[in-house]
């Protein structure tokens, strides 16, 4: 009960992430562009001109959803940071170039902004995957580098 008590705030936000998910992958057309490591302008570009108006509702919903995701994974990142004490500032970076990309997606689905807008997202889902992949290295390293408890618990 007490590893519950300590732990609700990430395991809230790990179930809230895992629904997400879940949520996005019904909504998500094959080849989202959040999904890809790297794409170029004009492969982003070629893919929205491509999608059907379904294709498109769908994506707008699984970009509402996303935005969920990203404030959940956001937190989750930060608590875990700062409890193991791994550089948080990191994290906040790796929420925000995520939030760009589903925010000018948002904009562009709904006829907001033109296609050009979407030109350097590529780089910037990038960095949100990189900084994904530092994040977890650090886990990784602070995890196994922590001192035993002796707690009991």
């Amino acid at each position: 009960m007490k590893f519950l008590k300590n732990n609700f705030n990430i395991l809230l936000l790990i179930m809230i992430c895992i629904c997400s998910y879940g949520l996005m992958s019904l909504f998500s057309p094959p080849g989202s562009l959040d999904t890809r490591l790297f794409y170029s302008a004009s492969e982003a570009k070629s893919y929205l001109l491509s999608l059907s108006s379904v294709q498109r509702s769908n994506y707008f919903l699984n970009e509402l959803i996303d935005l969920n995701l990203i404030l959940s994974y956001t937190g989750l990142m930060i608590i875990v940071g700062t409890r193991l004490k791994i550089w948080t500032a990191l994290f906040y970076m790796t929420g925000l170039f995520d939030l760009i990309e589903t925010l000018g997606i948002i904009l562009y689905l709904k006829d907001l902004v033109s296609i050009e807008f979407i030109k350097y997202f590529g780089t910037v889902t990038f960095l949100k995957w990189l900084g994904a992949l530092v994040f977890f290295l650090m886990l990784l390293k602070a995890l196994l580098h922590r001192p035993a408890s002796n707690s009991g618990d």
